[in-house]
């Protein structure tokens, strides 16, 4: 094992009635001389690391989020240059994280064998020769952070701050000893994820008065800190509190509270000023989703636009796609999807920065393809995975949520979720054309399919959630056994080649086996003579088609029957996160991209367009009716849900495709091949884009005027690009370098 022993200060942690402060640790110690200096560090749940009084940490909330039972994630830092001969200093501060997530209770996070104080473990060597560990000779003492919890937020107390306090000649006399702590069960494991760093920073765009005190709007709903900058009275004691919804002028947190929520504590940030000059304050252990932050506690001549800096966060990978089309409201939307998956990537996919901040797997499975499109995410894919086969049950069974402590086999699961195991291989395979991630996966993969197969009743499969959230029911329409057994079906499809190209020949044939036996009971139960299906919803006839159960001379008409279904709900979508995820691609695949359009951008609700015309700036978690004029807040006297989620996101995959017409890898043989083929939407009249992966770069810019497009395409590198105009004719080519520009006669 890298790490011998963990370490701690005191034993007692936090709870939500009795705070425990997060720990000062420090080591104060010799070096004759200095050599190349390696130092491996290990906080749970989080910690900032300080040598010689620099801060080193390589990123916002390292090492990771995972559960320490089945994973323990470390940071390896280069620090020669910080070392010196003769007396030197490392200094920690750890908070709870994982190790203690006081605001989990609805999940059960606080129930895992791994729960108590936060502890950590280092390592030092110099020349490869080990020089210094955590032992019982490091020194703690409270430091100003009287509570942190990953969901509530955190309080700090400026009063208490010991200035210099990771430098050698501070005086740690007066400090306690530390203990030894129980050692974690998990795999040891550098982290090998991009550090979350600061995105952007935002400065309020409104300050009003409210009941509590003032209330800043920053414009834009997104996740990160804000740091607080003022000149305050000692002992003076200022609450920042956050949102996303404004009722009658006030903040309102309904929305973002769960049944068991301490709400005295959650979503809010505590400030004491120490009284001395200008003081800032940004938190170290929490985030928090929002757009409004309520302040109260500061005096009028406070409430100034520089009080607050918004600063915005997220996993630091890199952005891999531009967007821009003639219809504003689609760049809107686009930006909206970004912006979702940016507000929930700390480290992994979560489904909400506020309420929750878990990794559910139905919300990923659903989104990673168009997170994978415009973001280099996929060592975070590969690293949930990791965490996802570690949860995973000895008879193949998958929790809801990863991380977890075993919440989320009861409820919260079923195919839909589960075939993240499958479904993020298979797209990270399609994008980067990494075999490894396949391997890695499949022994895992097959024993789930092996589970499902015990799982199988007469006319398929019907366990876990549905199509969640579907538009006007608290219930879905379309049968559980509908959407399971075809979402079986095409997991088992997609399985069986992921292993034939990882060499597991008998898994691939114990998938293709499945595969057929769920085919042909699906067919006898579900699909009439003349190829219908006998449930008549639009989310059931999108899988059908999508997902191949059908012939092509059957899909002809089970597009026909969709259409006549959404004409029939006056053009307007009805479905949950699993039939929306397919439904718009199968429309523009046979012929229907304009009706997709429509129903993408129509401004009143059920639409995306709804949510551009209330001004929304990410997506939201459910479509919610509301009437016009009507301030955000409930639906049916039920409180809205998060107004920032990413499951309803593939639009953005669909816009890339379909409107700057970039295909990637569409017969899965190369991740470097694209098909430009850009749809005839009678309202984008041009578009363009780029798509930037494996160090290449593709970029597409086209017009249209009646029945001619003019498309010009540059690709430096080493992309395979092909054309597809389908029914059009190519009238002009002409090339110039990387760049080529056509005249189609559509």
């Amino acid at each position: 094992m890298k790490f011998r022993q963990f370490i701690c200060g005191s034993t007692e942690h936090s709870t939500e009635e009795r705070f425990v402060c997060a720990p000062y640790l420090r080591k104060a110690f010799f070096l004759d001389s200095a050599g190349e200096g390696k130092l491996s560090v290990c906080g749970l749940g989080f910690y900032r690391l300080f040598l010689n009084g620099k801060e080193l940490t390589r990123g916002f909330l390292s090492p990771g989020i995972t559960n320490p039972d089945d994973l323990v994630y470390y940071d390896v830092y280069e620090v020669t240059s910080y070392l010196r001969q003769g007396r030197n200093c490392i200094g920690l501060l750890l908070g709870n994280g994982m190790q203690n997530a006081v605001g989990g209770g609805t999940w059960d996070l606080q129930t895992g064998d791994f729960v108590g104080s936060p502890k950590a473990a280092v390592l030092l060597e110099i020349d490869g020769v080990a020089v210094l560990e955590a032992d019982e000779s490091f020194r703690y003492s409270d430091s100003p952070i009287l509570f942190d919890d990953l969901r509530y937020g955190e309080h700090y107390d400026a009063r208490l701050e010991q200035p210099g306090w990771s430098f050698p000649c501070f005086d740690d006399s007066a400090w306690r000893f530390c203990s030894v702590a129980p050692f974690p069960k998990g795999e040891q494991r550098e982290s090998p994820l991009p550090p979350i760093a600061r995105l952007n920073s935002l400065k309020p765009c409104r300050i009003t008065r409210n009941r509590n005190g003032y209330l800043y709007d920053f414009g834009c709903n997104s996740a990160g800190l804000c740091e607080l900058k003022l000149k305050g009275e000692r002992g003076q004691r200022i609450t920042l509190s956050y949102g996303e919804v404004i009722k009658d002028g006030e903040l309102d947190l309904e929305n973002l509270y769960n049944h068991d929520t301490n709400r005295a504590l959650a979503h809010k940030d505590v400030y004491i000023c120490r009284g001395e000059g200008e003081e800032t304050y940004l938190p170290s252990f929490t985030y928090h989703g929002f757009q409004y932050v309520e302040v109260e506690g500061i005096t009028p001549a406070q409430a100034t636009e520089d009080l607050l800096t918004y600063h915005i966060y997220s996993s630091a990978f890199e952005e891999l796609t531009d967007f821009s089309c003639s219809m504003e409201t689609v760049n809107r939307l686009q930006a909206m999807a970004k912006n979702a998956v940016r507000s929930n990537f700390y480290h992994i996919p979560t489904d909400c920065p506020h309420r929750e901040k878990n990794g559910w797997t139905g919300d990923a499975a659903v989104s990673g393809e168009y997170m994978l499109l415009n973001f280099g995410c996929e060592t975070n894919f590969k690293e949930w995975l990791f965490s996802i086969r570690k949860a995973q049950r000895e008879d193949g069974a998958l929790p809801g949520i990863v991380p977890t402590t075993g919440w989320g086999f009861a409820w919260g699961n079923g195919p839909a979720w589960d075939r993240v195991l499958g479904y993020l291989p298979y797209y990270v395979y399609k994008y980067t054309g990494d075999v490894e991630i396949l391997r890695e996966n499949g022994e895992a993969l097959l024993r789930y399919l092996q589970y499902l197969s015990t799982r199988k009743q007469e006319a398929g499969f019907a366990f876990g959630l549905g199509d969640w959230c579907e538009i006007g029911a608290d219930v879905p329409t379309t049968p559980l056994e509908i959407t399971d057994t075809l979402i079986c079906y095409d997991l088992c499809r997609k399985s069986a080649l992921l292993f034939a190209v990882a060499g597991m020949a008998e898994a691939a044939s114990f998938a293709e086996t499945l595969a057929g036996e769920i085919y042909e009971d699906f067919r006898k139960a579900y699909v009439t003579p003349a190829g219908a299906c006998t449930v008549e919803t639009q989310t059931a006839y999108a899988l059908l088609i999508a997902y191949g159960m059908l012939t092509p001379l059957e899909c002809e008409s089970a597009v026909k029957r969709l259409v006549e279904l959404i004409r029939e709900n006056g053009n307007k979508l009805k479905t949950g996160i699993l039939g929306a995820r397919e439904i718009f691609h199968v429309l523009s695949r046979y012929g229907y991209g304009d009706l997709a359009l429509e129903m993408i951008t129509d401004d009143a609700y059920p639409s995306y367009g709804e949510w551009v015309k209330k001004g929304q700036t990410s997506l939201w978690e459910r479509f919610h009716q509301t009437e016009d004029g009507e301030e955000l807040r409930q639906v049916g006297g039920r409180p809205l849900t998060s107004l920032n989620h990413h499951m309803f996101g593939d639009i953005s995959h669909w816009f890339m495709e379909n409107i700057v017409g970039i295909a990637v890898n569409p017969r899965l043989e190369d991740p470097c091949h694209v098909v430009i083929k850009p749809c005839t939407l009678k309202k984008i009249t041009h578009a363009s884009g780029a798509y930037r992966r494996l160090g290449n770069t593709l970029s597409v810019e086209w017009e249209r005027e009646g029945e001619i497009l003019l498309l010009q395409a540059t690709s430096r590198g080493g992309f395979r690009v092909e054309y597809d105009w389908g029914e059009g004719r190519l009238l002009e080519e002409t090339r110039c370098g990387d760049t080529v520009t056509l005249k189609v006669k559509l």
